[in-house]
């Protein structure tokens, strides 16, 4: 859909409008024979799209990330820093005794002898 938008303009595809088509105003039609599935987006329509609503749906999902996040910081317990800081790189550990696991993404390679 993006190759048919112009400057500003919004165009989505045939199995977005499926969702959208009832919450915004259809624009011009697109004027390609071989695109005619798709749908210029002129507006979103203002009576479903209040800024109580949208406020709403910020506020979930700030909530959501926050949850996950505290989660996420959750999967290593305080009694399980002393045994993991002989394995980890240092700056790894830092982060983890920070709590800033959110941002650790990446694998490990990891040698344990008994």
């Amino acid at each position: 859909a993006e190759p048919l938008a112009g400057s500003g303009e919004t165009v989505a595809s045939p199995t977005a409008w499926k969702f959208i088509k009832d919450t915004v105003k259809e624009g011009a039609p697109i004027s390609e024979e071989q695109h005619k599935d798709f749908h210029r987006i002129e507006a979103l329509q203002v009576k479903k799209h209040t800024f109580p609503t949208v406020k709403h749906a910020a506020t979930l999902c700030a909530k959501k990330a926050q949850r996950q996040e505290e989660q996420e910081q959750k999967i290593v317990t305080y009694g399980d820093l002393n045994v993991l800081k002989r394995f980890v790189p240092v700056s790894v550990f830092q982060k983890i005794e920070g709590g800033t696991t959110s941002t650790i993404n990446e694998m490990r390679v990891v040698s344990v002898i008994f």
